[in-house]
């Protein structure tokens, strides 16, 4: 089941809700008194993985806020092109797996 994001109104504070395919995804929802409203992240756009385009992804193996890239609201690093995945590489050293 896909995972959906919400921040808090009053706290900031973020949560992850799961909902199965089928369902509505609800663009708010409340929790022990608290309103949360969903989140939109970097994640690639249906069109562009349809295509076979993989960009932009949100990296779950890079640092949190590396140096030079874009974050989504967690921190974690968003890597934009194929380009910017070979510069991000040469610069901090790594490789592809």
């Amino acid at each position: 089941m896909p995972v959906y994001e919400y921040r808090c109104n009053k706290t900031g504070d973020m949560i992850e809700r799961s909902f199965g395919m089928a369902q509505a995804k609800p663009e708010r929802i409340k929790e022990r008194g608290l309103t949360y409203d969903r989140i939109y992240g970097a994640a690639p756009a249906t069109d562009a993985i349809n295509a076979g385009n993989k960009y932009p992804y949100v990296s779950s193996r890079l640092p949190l806020r590396l140096e030079g890239c874009p974050h989504n609201e967690k921190g974690k690093t968003v890597i934009t092109s194929a380009k910017h995945e070979r510069e991000v590489m040469a610069k901090h050293g790594y490789r592809r797996e």
